[in-house]
């Protein structure tokens, strides 16, 4: 799961030029959290959602 959504993020954020920094704090967390997320190395739901939320308006 987390390579799949870590490349989908890459892109969307390339797309509309922003850094994984920007998505840590668009989501309120912190880079650290959101590398683990994106990694696979933590799964929280929540943020999961959120994520794909913005994905979708990519």
């Amino acid at each position: 799961m987390g390579t799949t959504l870590k490349k989908e993020v890459r892109i969307v954020l390339a797309t509309k030029g922003k850094t994984q920094s920007w998505l840590a704090q668009h989501l309120g967390i912190n880079e650290a959290q959101l590398s683990r997320i994106l990694n696979g190395r933590d799964e929280p739901q929540k943020q999961i959602e959120k994520i794909r939320k913005f994905l979708e308006e990519g």
